[in-house]
Order: C-alpha cells, then sequence, then structure tokens
C-alpha cells in the first residue's frame, strides 16, 4: 500500500516542480543587424543559467551575460541563434545580417554617394521635417536649392527641412564636411490644411436696439478674447470683452451684421441688430410699463416708462440685490445677488403729485450655475456630466458662477488640496482661481459648493496628468574610465518609441553608443563605451516621438597607466632574409615564426598569417604592425612615460622596400611605423651590410585596443641578430 502512495506523492511533487517552470520569453525574436555591428536582445523571464548557439557562425554569432543577449553580425546571410535555459526551456531569434556599404568614390576625386532614410518628404509650410543620413559618420553639412521655399540643417547624422512656402520639389544637397560623400535629397512643401473654426453660438441671435442705446449679448461657448466688427459702423457700433459683445446703436437701420472672431482657438460667428428709433415718452401721468420684475439670468431687466415728463430719478433700491439706470425712457435694473428689494421711479418735473410716483417690486432669483470655466464633455463615453478639464502644472482657470445667493459656501471635495487648490478672487465673491497640482488618469473628481441659502452646485475637475517621460536605469551624470562599457536600460513609460539614432553633443570620438532599439516591451537599451578621456562631457540625448526628452552627461576619465615592465627575446640568422617574427605583446612572446615564400604572391602570404594575437611584426630590418599606429616619444626610458599622446600618431603606411639579394619585395604582414635602427648596407651586396646601431628610441604603440611602451636593445653574437625588445603595457 505504501508503494502507490508514494508515487502519488513523488507525481504530486513533480507536477509541483512543473508549475514553478518560467516560459523562455525573449523581448524580440527578430534582429536586423549590418556586417560588424552587435545588437543586444533582453531575456524577459526564464530559469536562468542561459546559453545560446548560432545555427551557422559564419554569419553571427552570440552570447550572453545576465539577461543580455549579444549578437555579432560576422558576415550577409540569415540564420538562427537558439537560446536554452536550466529547465531546457528554448526561445529562436531570427537573425538577418546585411552588407555593410560605405560610399565609394565612382571616379577618381569625385565624392561617394550618401543615401538617406526616407528617401524622399513632404513637409507642411511652417513644419520641419527629419531625414536621417544612413551609415551616418562624421560631420555634414545641408544646403537647400531655394531657400524661399524650403530651409535646411544638419547636426548628430540627422538633418532638419523647414517648409517656408509651397513648393514641388526643393533639391536638399548633403555633403560630408570631408568632401568624401555627398548626397541629394528632395522634399515637397504643402500648404498648411485648412482649421474648421469652432461656430460660436450667441444669446440672443438676434438683438433690437434703439439709437444710442446699448445691449450685451453672450458669447455661450467663450473662451479666450475675441475681435468683434460691424458691417455698417454708421448705424452700429459694437465691442467685446470678458466673454460679451457689446453692440449700440447709432443709426436707424433693419439689418446689421456682427462678426466675432476668436484666434485661440479658432472660432468664428456672427448675428444681426436691428436700430430702431429712439423710443419718445408722450407727456402725462407716470406710467409704467410694468411694477414688477423677476430676474432669473445674470441679462438686465428693461421696464419701459410709458407716459411721463421726460426727467425722472430713481430711489429706495437696495444695490446689494440689484442697481438700476433709466436710460432712453427705459428703467434698466441689473441684478447683483439673490434677493428681494424695490425702485422708486419719481417724475422730477411733478414730484409731488402721487401719480407721478411709481415702485417697481424686483426678485432676483437667478439659479446658482458654472458659468466660466473650460467646460467640455466627460472623458468617459457613457457618462453625460460636464468636467473642467485642465493640465497638471498648467496655467490656472478662472472659474465664474452665476445665480444663488453670496456669499457661498466652501467646496465640498475629497481631492481639493491633492490633486488641485480652489482660492477666491480678491474683489469678486463670485470668481475663484482653479490651480492643478496632481494629474490623475482615473478620471474627474466631483465637486460641489452652495450658495447661502442652501442651493447647491456640482460639477467635475479632471486634471490631466503630465506625459510620463522614459526612464532610465542610470544616473544624469555618470563617469566612466576608458575602455568601460555601460549598459542602460531606457523604459518608455508611455508607449511612445526612443528616437534612434540617440543624438550627442561635444563627443569627438569619446564615446560610442550602440542601440538594440524595436524589441518592443517598452525596452531600448543602449550601450555606452568609454573610448577616451574628455574635456567636456559628452551630452547624450535621448527623445521620443513626443519629443520629451532625457540627458545623460557622460564624463571619461584616462585610464591609469600601468608600470610593469617585461622583455622578450627573439633573434635571426645573419643570413635569414625572409624570415618574419610575430610578437604578442599582450603575453611577451613568439607567437609564431613565418619564412616568406618568394614565389608567393604578397596577398597569399598574408592569407596565411592568422588575424589577430599579434600586434608586432620583426624582421631583421623592419618592424611591422598589425593594423596599428605608432608615436614617437621624448624620453629615454620606459619609465619616464606619464602619459598617452593625443597627437602626432602615424596611422598604418606601406613602404615598398625592396632587397636586393632577393629577387622581389619583402612581404610584410603589416606595416611600418617604427624606426627601429639605423640601417645602411651597399648597394648590391647585403653581405657587406654594415653593423647594426640601436637608435634608443621609445614609442608609443597602439593596437588591437591596446597601448604599449616599447624599446629595443641589439647585439651581434656568433653570426646571429640577437634582439631584446622591452615591452610596457600602458593601458
Amino acid at each position: 500500500m505504501m508503494i502507490p502512495l508514494l508515487l502519488v506523492l513523488l507525481w504530486g511533487c513533480e507536477k509541483d516542480k512543473e508549475k514553478e517552470v518560467e516560459k523562455l520569453l525573449l523581448d524580440k525574436v527578430e534582429v536586423q543587424l549590418v556586417e560588424g555591428e552587435t545588437g543586444k536582445v533582453l531575456i524577459a523571464s526564464g530559469n536562468g543559467s542561459y546559453s545560446v548557439s548560432s545555427a551557422d557562425e559564419a554569419i553571427a554569432k552570440g552570447s550572453v551575460s545576465g539577461k543580455t543577449i549579444t549578437i555579432t553580425a560576422v558576415a550577409p546571410g540569415a540564420t538562427k541563434l537558439s537560446v536554452k535555459d536550466k529547465e531546457r526551456e528554448t526561445a529562436e531569434i531570427n537573425v538577418t545580417v546585411k552588407a555593410k556599404t560605405t560610399p565609394v568614390d565612382p571616379e577618381p576625386g569625385k565624392p561617394g554617394v550618401i543615401a538617406f532614410e526616407p528617401a524622399t518628404a513632404e513637409v507642411e509650410v511652417g513644419n520641419t521635417v527629419e531625414v536621417a543620413i544612413k551609415e551616418a559618420q562624421g560631420e555634414y553639412t545641408a544646403t537647400s536649392s531655394d531657400e524661399a521655399k524650403a530651409t535646411a540643417s544638419v547636426a548628430n547624422g540627422t538633418f532638419s527641412v523647414t517648409g517656408v512656402a509651397e513648393a514641388e520639389s526643393v533639391a536638399i544637397t548633403v555633403l560630408s564636411k570631408d568632401g568624401k560623400a555627398k548626397g541629394t535629397f528632395t522634399v515637397k512643401v504643402i500648404a498648411q490644411p485648412p482649421v474648421t473654426p469652432v461656430a460660436l453660438v450667441f444669446d440672443p441671435t438676434s438683438v433690437e436696439v434703439e439709437v444710442d442705446e446699448t445691449v450685451d449679448v453672450a458669447i455661450k461657448n467663450a473662451q479666450g478674447e475675441y475681435i468683434a466688427t460691424s458691417s455698417d459702423e454708421t448705424k452700429a457700433t459694437v465691442s467685446a470683452a470678458n466673454g460679451k459683445v457689446s453692440v449700440t446703436g447709432v443709426a436707424e437701420a433693419e439689418s446689421v451684421t456682427i462678426t466675432v472672431k476668436g484666434t485661440d482657438p479658432l472660432s468664428e460667428g456672427t448675428f444681426t441688430v436691428k436700430v430702431k428709433a429712439k423710443a419718445v415718452t408722450p407727456p402725462g401721468p407716470l406710467t409704467l410699463e410694468t411694477e414688477s420684475v423677476t430676474i432669473i439670468s445674470e441679462k438686465d431687466q428693461k421696464v419701459k416708462i410709458i407716459s411721463g415728463n421726460g426727467e425722472y430719478e430713481l430711489s429706495g433700491i437696495d444695490e446689494t440685490i440689484a442697481t438700476a439706470k433709466v436710460v432712453n425712457s427705459k428703467v434698466v435694473i441689473s441684478p447683483v445677488n439673490n434677493g428681494e428689494t424695490t425702485v422708486t421711479v419719481t417724475d422730477k418735473k411733478n414730484p409731488d403729485v402721487a401719480t407721478n410716483r411709481k415702485t417697481i417690486s424686483v426678485t432676483v432669483a437667478i439659479p446658482m450655475a458654472l458659468a466660466e470655466g473650460q467646460l467640455v464633455p466627460s472623458p468617459v463615453a457613457s457618462e453625460t456630466y460636464k468636467v473642467i478639464a485642465i493640465e497638471e502644472g498648467g496655467a490656472d482657470v478662472t472659474l465664474r458662477f452665476v445665480g444663488g445667493k453670496t456669499p457661498y459656501g466652501a467646496f465640498d471635495c475629497a481631492y481639493l488640496g491633492t490633486n488641485f487648490n480652489l482660492t477666491p478672487v480678491v474683489g469678486d465673491a463670485r470668481r475663484y482661481t482653479l490651480q492643478p497640482l496632481k494629474g490623475d488618469d482615473m478620471g474627474s473628481f466631483p465637486i460641489s459648493i452652495q450658495d447661502a441659502d442652501g442651493k447647491k452646485v456640482e460639477f467635475y475637475i479632471y486634471v490631466k496628468p503630465k506625459p510620463k517621460p522614459f526612464t532610465v536605469d542610470c544616473d544624469d551624470a555618470i563617469t566612466l574610465t576608458e575602455g568601460d562599457k555601460l549598459e542602460v536600460n531606457v523604459t518608455s513609460m508611455n508607449g511612445n518609441v526612443i528616437k534612434d539614432p540617440v543624438q550627442m553633443e561635444n563627443n569627438n570620438g569619446n564615446i560610442q553608443v550602440e542601440t538594440a532599439f524595436g524589441g518592443g516591451m517598452g525596452l531600448f537599451p543602449i550601450t555606452i563605451t568609454a573610448l577616451k578621456a574628455t574635456t567636456t562631457p559628452v551630452k547624450v540625448i535621448l527623445e521620443d516621438e513626443k519629443k520629451v526628452q532625457k540627458v545623460i552627461t557622460v564624463t571619461v576619465k584616462a585610464a591609469p597607466l600601468l608600470t610593469e615592465i617585461k622583455e622578450v627575446k627573439f633573434d635571426f640568422a645573419s643570413t635569414d632574409f625572409a624570415h618574419w617574427i610575430l610578437l604578442d605583446l599582450e603575453k611577451c612572446l613568439v607567437l609564431q615564426t613565418y619564412e616568406d615564400n618568394i614565389s608567393a604572391s604578397e596577398q597569399d602570404f598574408k592569407d596565411a598569417l592568422p588575424k589577430s594575437g599579434w600586434q608586432l611584426a620583426m624582421h631583421r630590418f623592419i618592424p611591422h604592425t598589425n593594423a596599428g599606429e605608432a608615436v614617437e616619444l621624448n624620453v629615454a626610458n620606459l619609465e619616464d612615460i606619464t602619459e598617452i599622446p593625443a597627437t602626432g600618431w602615424k596611422p598604418d603606411v606601406t613602404l615598398d622596400v625592396k632587397v636586393e639579394m632577393i629577387p622581389g619585395p619583402v612581404k610584410r604582414p603589416g606595416n611600418t611605423v617604427l624606426q627601429t635602427f639605423d640601417k645602411s648596407w651597399e648597394k648590391d651586396d647585403m653581405s657587406t651590410a654594415k653593423k647594426h646601431a640601436p637608435t634608443g628610441k621609445v614609442y608609443c604603440l597602439r593596437a588591437e585596443g591596446h597601448v604599449y611602451g616599447l624599446k629595443y636593445d641589439f647585439k651581434k653574437e656568433s653570426g646571429r641578430y640577437k634582439f631584446t625588445l622591452y615591452v610596457r603595457k600602458l593601458k
């Protein structure tokens, strides 16, 4: 009975283990590289102990460190890289390697061709388009064939074209600073699409006004400032301020068109005005159109004087509730606050007669409402309420309430003071300043306020968050030492793509930035390699498609010089005219000895040599470097080297040296940049060559990513040339 139970328990344990195994996932499974480039792929999840192998290492190789896979493009073609973890979970990466292209001279003395991405472009007047220079190297200039239509500038491997005026085709010429590469790009400049203005809504939509009378028309959807014009200023004049249009009658007219325009946002609207003759009050006892007025909006109420003697005075009104004045035989009553009051109208020509005094009862009962504050529809499609939309870090907004009885009470909102502030405007009991504090993507916040009578207004405030910048997992200012590599993960918080290539300022060959973009999951890894010490810090400018930027400042320190001096010994027979010794300066040993086959071609000889692992090749007469460069130092000993020279380096050169005893030139595995010995021999007979005398010079040699200090010693003994090479690896 115990055996079946044990099997069940073991089976259960195995199931638990299976549940713990994570699927091996990569941040991308397709990689395109150019021959010689490297790319990065990040392991998003897996079980550790990762390994990578290539189906064809002649095309691409892979290595893994931690959760970062580095892919090296070797030669054009396509292959697959297989990734495994300790639980034998697998994933594949499809790698395509393209051939490396470099500008070539189609004819001697003429520049190579620069390619662009995209190849052509359209740009609107007033806008700018950026075009990348493919495989950009060094600095460039950009000129426009017609700067009245488009202008051009270039920086960091990208040139920018700005549209000035419409044009079918403008040619932009890009030339490398050294004059070795040139390209032409065409751009079409098109007009900006027309913007449809917002239609303004007026209340009322048509107006009657008497000569010398002024009426106000409200702009119901007012935002910003406006300019108002009259189609006939001899009949009516107009002005606009504070969301209202004021029209004054000048002379009788059946119809005058008033046009109102705004610029931010673009808006426009019209309404018509009829101008009537000024009313004349017939003489007689004082008679009013009505003796009771109820005001339910912000508009003035007008009570017409039907009859009277033409001169009137007003008294008795409570100006905390309303104000009154006589204009063109009308009593104009303006609301101030909700409540009740009276106004007495007296005919001044016969004030003691009771029939010449009339009292108007005034009731102001304007429903409390929010009249100003950028009302927009709810961000939730299924909801119908209105909100005030503001932006975190944006400008303050003024809220104005109408109606109700002042003083108003405090605002009721749980988010007040956290996401926004509301403070009263001094001297105006109906206006408040709304200040955005902190944005929130979760939606809008409900808020309410009551007037002195307990009547409530409810609305919503939406604080839009600032665009979220991307993040980097390093400090804003970093310091590296020559030779260091730093991998930085850039994470986009808002789904925007980081621009590639990365822009840099003050980079004079101090650093190299490699990108491995395009993997999705919001990850944009970059590798910063420190090449040489900086005098001015390099700015690495990361920018996404919304032009949000992040700047990393990079300072590169010089690597400390190493002090150990080693020596390597080798010798030649006096008859070794065709022998070469390859020296590994890293290990201070003789790597290999090669004999120059006189009948073989120079290319065959070089093809037989190893491509790396040696830095210096010695012939009995001439030293050569393996694609290196050297500089002579003004010091006597290796111990005296205190710094690596910044200038004076001589790059690879090829010297056509011939040795007369051998039919043909000496074949060289590298290039001569060091003068090791003072050489002298007779013109036709090498057997009479004079004794070698060491120059005693000290050199710096830079090859295969390292720098060495070198000094030679030499003596002839028992028919052999014996050399001692002193080597100080500096960095």
